[in-house]
């Protein structure tokens, strides 16, 4: 029954995830029920020939087809009332939603989100203030808002909570889709959880409490208690303990400090912040203590843990880790008492069927990574734990036990001095040789000169135990996952977790033991009592939290967390075939030494020996000649241009495998080179930038860009000013008269120059801390007539400004940005930076230099540039301009308009392309021909007027004349 409950289980979950391969979007009615047709159908079938060899197969295709149908069903966005048809299409366009809050409000530390399941649309007539041109109830299947308010808003935004029905006057927007090759997908996050637009809520105009709104008493009950619990933390503990231990035991990361939080990432522990299985299974042993406390009966104990675990999953934010983990010890308690099974066959069964449940009523949940994380670590604990302990159990002992220990601590000091010598693949394929190497010799002088009574499993028990977990969880789930969904790996996890995890057992239950106390006494009218109680408990646990925030910080400054290569699909795929033929190596060395047997006794036949080599090796020949002659040899260059909002990053990749970085978008709260250029570069396994060009000093062109240089070893770095005259040690005065810019000098407190002043002064301190530490002699002025970059075919050159600067009677440094072409073959391309028309008239002169395939347009299509003269001269067959509105930092969409026009009537043929509509831009040519391809699929300036757009997902092929 269990091995069929298993099969069933992990189809469901198969049949989801192959309907979100096949067809992630939604498809017709007739489709969907044609699935729970064939489910019912496969059913049937099943019933009927359960005890015939097709019954597998059958219990295979029941669930699967019906997961399908059911994962279809669940993103279709047809229902008239779905909040997906209201969406605005610009930010400020407005639309009124009534609704409540149906999940706790998000503190963050700056803002708020409130999750609102939508009840009234209303959108007001652009013509006058206040009437309402049309307005509709919505019901059922709606879809929820997520709202986000700030402090702005004014008193609202401190008592807001849970059950408030509330109006908000804002744009509905649709949650924003992945721009950009890698980084965060917030829309698929938000649509996994229900949320299918978002609004912002900036003044108090903009929202207002109607009343309370229809919620359930449970979850009124667990949020209520939830703020009693963090008020009684606060009080008891000082900051910013106290907001660890309300996010490690209630789930409320909102207080705990950013820097916090990334030193717990860094160091391999962010975990304990989430709130997961660890906290769930530390709340399972408190009650079970409390039940035997109380001498509760065997069975009715598991109805008090199942309420329990409900009430703390509520507490905490019912996050997909914690409803797994709360769902997974409900089960196993039951099959343990109930069931009568062991704890290692009620574990294995309740990962598939956790996994069959929470998919049954959201299935949108499968690609997130909280849910995969979760669930891989708990089939990690129970299937490789095995093999892992056989291995130790035979590597670990004697001279081979000491070889081994002498490797960690060599392997671990030299990643914490150089970590970067590992991302040689040829060092660390020769290191990983040299290992195997020295401990295979040392297991060889064991078996003759055996050191005795030295060996792993003669440590304690508990660490033993401990070790299996920790590798199962690493090879299961770290060492993988870490690097698809994070694309970092923290380097001195392994380590910390060893001090982590039973440490947090003590915190998590010592907080909620402090709370009980209080909780208790005050009910019975000793308020005062229960609080002094609940301050002698958590005196305590606030010297272990602020050990854990000590030992976080410790690991985080001394250990690495770098950005490494995103495994591909196919890599994933082995890797996981990798770890299954470990897990089952036992059946599969008996497999391989029966199909070795009986090989041998195939070959032990001239003729048919002589059949076989000789037809191997014909198919050899013909493998290798189909290789060589469809596999393509030359190599191609590839341009990617990101999305940067109203900021500019161009990542090239030559053919013979150099990186080239030309800028770095913006920097502040949301670093554009943390949160995109190094994604990027991880999936494109960029490990070394080989050039670094700085084209411009503005925050769009160079914020990011000490970020990515902390992360990754550059070779070269081309910048816009003279490092001669600028160095860490000047004064703004002195920054302000060297950037040649009169009048910027006149305006010394505004906030352009200020930034600039703040962003170059850390460009200047990222080339002194860069890995390479030749850097800062290899820190050049890019002027015309340099050469960036040249190798076979392809030449990176600089274009402007011209040696002695140019003077324009506009803006100066702007004028005076870097422009470089790049040229492979027949395709070139045109990167302009910030000038404006005065540099380009400028280098109208130079008629054949200008000329090129791909322009990129300059001042991200300012009116006040791209002017008729240029296109002409450039003849670009692709334009692409980087743009995106930001509220001080950019101009108006409207402005755009005029070089849109001009783009439109002086080019034929033009493959336009904005980033703001169609995300980021990926240009591959083989110098012949050039393949254009937009992140969301869209190309077009989205003008009337505009020339070569094409549809949705369209690939354009060009050839060069």
């Amino acid at each position: 029954m269990a091995q069929k409950l298993t099969i069933f289980c992990y189809s469901f979950v198969a049949g989801v995830a192959a309907a979100m391969i096949i067809h992630s979007g939604a498809i017709p009615l007739a489709t969907v029920m044609a699935l729970w047709t064939l489910s019912g159908v496969a059913g049937v079938l099943y019933i009927l020939f359960k005890k015939t060899k097709y019954s597998i197969p059958l219990l295979i295709l029941t669930p699967a087809f019906f997961a399908a149908a059911n994962y279809y069903r669940a993103v279709d966005t047809s229902d008239k009332n779905h909040i997906s048809h209201y969406t605005d299409e610009k930010f400020f366009d407005r639309t009124i939603i009534t609704g409540t809050v149906v999940r706790e409000p998000d503190a963050r530390d700056n803002s708020t989100k409130l999750t609102i399941k939508p009840e009234l649309i209303e959108k007001p007539s652009k013509s006058g203030w206040g009437v309402i041109k049309s307005s509709a109830v919505i019901t059922g299947k709606t879809g929820f808002v997520l709202v986000t308010i700030y402090p702005t808003i004014g008193e609202f935004y401190d008592t807001v909570e849970y059950g408030d029905k509330i109006k908000v006057d804002a744009a509905l927007l649709p949650p924003s889709e992945m721009r950009n090759p890698a980084g965060f997908d917030y829309g698929r996050y938000l649509k996994a959880r229900g949320v299918f637009a978002v609004m912002y809520a900036r003044k108090s105009e903009m929202i207002q409490y109607v009343g309370p709104g229809d919620t359930d008493w449970l979850t009124r009950l667990a949020i209520k208690l939830k703020r009693r619990f963090l008020l009684v933390i606060r009080k008891t503990m000082l900051y910013p303990e106290s907001a660890f231990l309300g996010g490690v035991t209630l789930g409320s990361r909102g207080g705990v400090p950013q820097k916090v939080k990334m030193e717990f990432q860094a160091t391999g522990v962010g975990h304990v912040l989430a709130v997961s299985g660890l906290h769930v299974g530390f709340v399972h042993i408190l009650l079970l203590m409390i039940c035997n406390v109380f001498r509760v009966p065997k069975k009715p104990r598991w109805f008090i843990l199942v309420f329990g675990l409900l009430l703390f999953t509520i507490i905490t934010g019912a996050s997909p880790a914690t409803k797994r983990a709360a769902l997974m010890s409900s089960i196993g308690q039951f099959a343990y008492t109930f069931g009568g099974m062991g704890m290692r066959m009620s574990s294995a069964i309740t990962i598939p069927v956790a996994a069959f449940i929470i998919l049954f009523f959201d299935p949108l949940m499968l690609p997130d990574g909280s849910f995969v994380l979760s669930f891989v670590a708990v089939w990690s604990l129970v299937h490789i734990s095995g093999p892992v302990e056989d291995v130790i159990r035979y590597l670990f002992r004697g001279w081979a036990f000491l070889v081994i220990l002498i490797w960690i601590l060599f392997s671990t000091g030299l990643s914490i001095v150089n970590p970067d010598i590992f991302l040689n693949k040829g060092f660390s394929v020769s290191y990983v040789m040299l290992i195997i190497l020295t401990i295979s010799a040392a297991k060889i002088i064991n078996n003759k000169y055996p050191l005795k009574n030295f060996d792993f499993v003669s440590l304690p028990k508990y660490f033993v135990i401990f070790t299996y977990s920790q590798l199962s969880i690493q090879l299961g789930m770290m060492i993988p996952l870490s690097a698809f969904f994070f694309k970092m790996f923290p380097v001195s996890g392994i380590y910390a977790n060893y001090i982590a995890i039973p440490l947090i057992g003590y915190i998590v239950q010592l907080g909620l033991i402090a709370n009980l106390f209080e909780l208790l006494f005050s009910s019975l009218g000793l308020a005062t009592l229960g609080l002094k109680i609940a301050f002698l408990i958590n005196s305590a646990n606030y010297i272990f939290s602020k050990f854990f925030l000590d030992m976080a910080h410790f690991f985080a400054i001394r250990f690495p967390y770098p950005f490494v290569e995103t495994p591909t699909a196919t890599e994933m795929v082995l890797y996981y075939v990798a770890v299954m033929v470990f897990i089952l190596y036992k059946p599969i060395f008996y497999l391989l030494e029966g199909v070795y047997y009986q090989v041998r006794d195939i070959f032990s036949i001239p003729e048919v020996r002589k059949k076989i080599i000789y037809g191997g090796a014909a198919g050899f020949v013909i493998v290798l000649t189909l290789y060589f002659t469809f596999i393509p040899q030359r190599k191609k260059l590839k341009v990617t241009f990101l999305d940067a909002g109203f900021g500019s990053s161009i990542i090239v990749q030559t053919p013979q495998g150099k990186n080239i970085l030309i800028d770095g978008g913006s920097g502040g709260g949301w670093n554009f080179g943390v949160s995109t250029i190094l994604p990027t570069m991880s999936k494109y396994k960029i490990m070394k930038i080989d050039r670094l060009v700085l084209t411009s000093p503005e925050t769009g062109n160079i914020g990011g860009l000490p970020s990515v240089m902390e992360k990754k070893p550059v070779d070269e770095v081309w910048d816009v000013f003279d490092p001669k005259k600028f160095s860490l040690g000047m004064t703004y005065n002195e920054f302000l008269t060297n950037i040649g810019d009169w009048k910027l000098s006149l305006t010394p407190y505004d906030s352009r120059p200020a930034q600039m002043y703040a962003d170059y002064y850390e460009f200047l301190k990222a080339i002194e801390n860069n890995a390479n530490p030749a850097l800062p002699k290899k820190h050049y002025r890019a002027k015309a007539g340099d050469v960036i970059y040249e190798e076979k075919g392809l030449k990176l050159s600089v274009l402007w400004p011209p040696a002695e600067g140019f003077q324009s009677g506009e803006d100066i440094l702007d004028n005076n940005s870097v422009v470089l072409k790049l040229v492979y073959g027949k395709v070139s391309f045109l990167f302009t930076s910030n000038i404006k028309r005065d540099a380009e008239w400028a280098l109208i002169d130079d008629k054949s230099t200008i000329r090129s395939t791909v322009l990129l347009a300059p001042s991200h299509g300012h009116k006040y540039s791209s002017t008729d003269e240029f296109i002409r001269e450039v003849k670009p067959e692709a334009v692409i301009i980087q743009f995106g509105y930001l509220k001080g930092r950019s101009f108006y969409e409207s402005d755009l308009v005029p070089a849109l026009e001009r783009y439109a009537v002086c080019v034929s043929s033009t493959q336009s392309c904005r980033t703001d509509t169609s995300g980021s831009v990926e240009i591959i040519s083989d110098g012949e021909k050039y393949n254009f391809t937009t992140k969301l699929g869209k190309t077009g300036f989205g003008i009337s007027s505009a020339q070569g757009e094409t549809g949705v997902g369209e690939i354009l092929n060009i050839g060069i004349q």
